[in-house]
């Protein structure tokens, strides 16, 4: 879903492996995960049309919500740290830019809400960035 003051998406979990409270041996292999979540969240974001954001103009203030599907409870803390990787995506820098926000800075205001999945294939993060004047 799509306005001209949001932009919706959804994208899937990121791998066990790279989620938080967890420990990955090999710096190498945790870089490959986090490299391929991040081209599955650009997909997934780079479907809205770019006009309807204004591709070229990210804002500069914003609210970030993460609404995490799971089979298991996770804190709001934990999916926040989980999803620095999506939030590097929604930036206008980065190695796969969508340039929705400017940065990830003190005017972007980021959330995590939690919800019950029905089913491990249901399982995903719906991301909610909303402009604030």
């Amino acid at each position: 879903m799509i306005d001209a003051e949001s932009v919706r998406f959804s994208v899937p979990l990121p791998h066990p492996k790279l989620r938080r409270n967890t420990w990955t041996r090999s710096i190498h292999y945790a870089a490959n995960l986090k490299r391929e979540w991040q081209e599955a969240i650009w997909i997934a974001g780079a479907q809205a049309p770019a006009e309807d954001y204004g591709f070229g103009h990210p804002w500069e203030r914003a609210t970030v919500t993460y609404e995490w599907y799971s089979i298991h409870e996770t804190d709001g803390d934990n999916i926040i740290a989980s999803c620095k990787p999506l939030l590097d995506c929604i930036k206008a820098t980065g190695p796969r830019p969508l340039g929705i926000i400017r940065d990830d800075g003190p005017g972007v205001d980021v959330r995590a809400v939690w919800r019950k999945a029905r089913t491990k294939a249901a399982e995903r993060i719906v991301v909610t960035v909303r402009r604030v004047e």
